[in-house]
């Protein structure tokens, strides 16, 4: 998983897609309100994918994640109305942090930067490849390795190998991907927020978009972004009315998930300076 980078990439390349086909309802058959139509068929949508401002209904978005939070900011800078429907009490999805454990943040979710450092000047559409938040090139060279019991370093030419077939990583010095989501996407939407409303049903049967949280509470819209995880879709938490075509349920299912965790150790005895595991 690209973790946050990859989360906020597929706005645009997935779940714009996915949401907008599965949500819409739109009197014009071949815009995105018919759900066997593509991408493109959707004449509110300009060729860069963003809707245009001329739009003036509303929408919701499920979920208050990275890429929840990005259309947000996409939809706030275009002037459109939306609301951001949250299942948990807390924004960030499965980026999350935690500044109790030790003397600096770590990130409780996604850690590593996939890619050159430049990339999170892209994300918020700022010039030049130096990002104002101090990182670091995450490529350790002292690495031991454990083989039938017997602990052996690796040598450096073979970690130079590794890394140049290896994609670039870095990782924020003083500073966490939950920070920098809240700082430039969170901060001037978090008021359109509604906090606790875990989604279980989603009708575009009439001419809006019928959300039905577990409680019982009705939200409608003109359009719907759903940004929930692939493991939300796969456990079937939401349903659908109609049900979603089985084309999309095929691509929902062959995306790969894979299970993971994170543990953090602290001991009373310092008796390793680093540990790292490739």
């Amino acid at each position: 998983m690209k973790e946050l980078i990859k989360s906020l990439i597929s706005l645009l390349f997935l779940i714009l897609p996915f949401s907008f086909m599965a949500c819409n309802k739109d009197e014009n058959p071949n815009t995105f309100g018919n759900t066997e139509n593509e991408l493109q068929g959707n004449e509110n949508l300009n060729t860069s994918g963003n809707i245009e401002n001329e739009f003036q209904g509303n929408v919701i978005i499920v979920g208050a994640g990275a890429s929840g939070l990005a259309a947000a900011k996409k939809l706030e800078e275009e002037g459109i109305s939306y609301q951001i429907l949250e299942a948990t009490d807390k924004l960030g999805g499965r980026i999350q942090k935690n500044e109790n454990f030790v003397d600096f943040p770590i990130d409780l979710g996604a850690e590593w930067i996939h890619e050159d450092k430049s990339i999170l000047n892209f994300l918020i559409d700022q010039p030049g490849n130096e990002p104002n938040v101090e990182t670091i090139l995450y490529q350790p060279m002292n690495v031991q390795q454990v083989v039938d019991n017997i602990i052996s370093q690796i040598p450096n030419e073979e970690m130079i190998d590794y890394y140049e077939g290896y994609i670039t990583e870095y990782k924020f010095k003083n500073t966490t991907w939950y920070d920098f989501l809240h700082e430039n996407f969170a901060q001037n939407i978090e008021q359109n927020i509604i906090y606790n409303a875990r989604i279980t049903t989603i009708d575009y049967t009439g001419d809006q978009v019928v959300l039905t949280t577990e409680n019982g509470t009705e939200y409608q819209a003109d359009k719907v972004i759903l940004t929930v995880s692939i493991g939300v879709l796969r456990s079937n938490a939401i349903t659908f009315n109609p049900p979603l075509p089985a084309k999309k349920i095929t691509a929902i299912q062959d995306v790969e998930f894979l299970p993971g965790f994170k543990l953090f150790m602290k001991f009373s005895d310092q008796f390793l300076s680093r540990c790292y595991f490739i």
